[in-house]
């Protein structure tokens, strides 16, 4: 493989980690101004920085660790529950089933397999999300078919002001 394939493949590692280049460099040994002329093509990659670029990603990404998360449950500020599965979720909402009975004083629920989101029209309560054990991994394979991860899923949950109500 040629040197400007492999760095491309290298910053796109990095980019997929959330990894910025300056805390990237930091764990290569090198400065972000480096790093960014090679990933520009500004500089050569030699095997010296491939080395340096292969031990930053054993540190920042071990393969011997592994996360499997098995319970979840997100409270989200909003009534919305259409926002909630489409723009968070991503799950079209004709995929959805709708039932008038909820749980934890919740009035209804929206569910896909073992994907439930609990509704309320109480601005306090919000909307729930309970994913227990094999709603994970149903929710897994979605974030996999969306090229996403559940570091993406959770950010983009921040990003809704959530509430983590249990993980």
């Amino acid at each position: 493989m040629d040197h400007i394939k492999w760095i491309d493949k290298q910053r796109a590692r990095r980019e997929r980690l959330g990894i910025s280049q300056e805390d990237f460099a930091v764990l290569a040994g090198m400065s972000r101004t480096h790093l960014s002329r090679l990933e520009s093509h500004a500089s050569p990659v030699t095997k010296k920085a491939m080395r340096k670029i292969e031990h930053a990603f054993a540190l920042a990404a071990p393969d011997a660790l592994f996360l499997l998360i098995d319970y979840v449950r997100i409270r989200f500020k909003t009534t919305d529950a259409r926002h909630i599965i489409e723009d968070v979720l991503r799950i079209r909402m004709k995929y959805m089933a709708q039932e008038p009975k909820g749980a934890y004083t919740y009035t209804g629920r929206y569910y896909h397999g073992d994907i439930v989101l609990y509704t309320s029209w109480d601005e306090n309560k919000g909307v729930l999300l309970e994913l227990k054990g094999k709603g994970c991994r149903q929710f897994e394979a979605l974030l996999g078919a969306q090229s996403r991860d559940w570091i993406q899923f959770f950010r983009r949950c921040t990003d809704e002001e959530c509430v983590c109500k249990r993980l």
